[in-house]
Parts: structure tokens; sequence; C-alpha cells
């Protein structure tokens, strides 16, 4: 039997600095969002920088034994299958 999947969040802080056009990683991923909203807003008040974002990363962790995953995989049409790998799937003709 599968195990309760599980999700877990991590945030990171992304810059965009006066006079550069590429958005920068400014520290690491961060479980807390109260860090990060802080640390989003300290940089937001600085005259050297455009703007600032936060990035949200979703991991959910799901086990399947091999006979739920071949269930789901029977259930589940071929076309739909490749477009969960390959998204652009669904556009090709």
């Amino acid at each position: 039997m599968s195990s309760a999947p599980t999700r877990e969040e991590r945030l990171r802080v992304v810059v965009l600095w006066v006079d550069e056009t590429e958005w920068r990683t400014w520290g690491r991923f961060s479980k807390n969002a109260q860090r990060s909203y802080d640390e989003a807003a300290a940089l937001a008040a600085r005259e050297d920088v455009t703007d600032v974002r936060i990035d949200r990363t979703t991991v959910i962790t799901d086990s399947l034994t091999v006979a739920e995953l071949h269930a789901q995989l029977l259930a589940t049409p071929a076309n739909r299958t490749r477009a969960a790998i390959d998204p652009q799937e669904e556009h090709r003709v």
C-alpha cells in the first residue's frame, strides 16, 4: 500500500538589480516564509534594486507500489501519459 503524499514548499528570493535585465537569485532556498518576506522587503527598499520577487517551489512526494502505478497507467489514455512527460506532445499533429 502506498504512503500518504507529503508536500514541501521552498521559497527563493530573486532580484532584478538596476541596469540589469536578468533576475538574480538572492541567497538559498528557505522553508521559512517570514524570513523570505523580510529579505524581499529589505531588498525592495534598496535604491539599487528595480524589483524583487519570491519564487515558490512545491515538491510533492508520493510512494506507489508497482501494482498501484500499473493500475494508474492502465487507467490513463496513452496520449495523456505522453503529454504528462512532454507538454508539447498535446500540440503535435
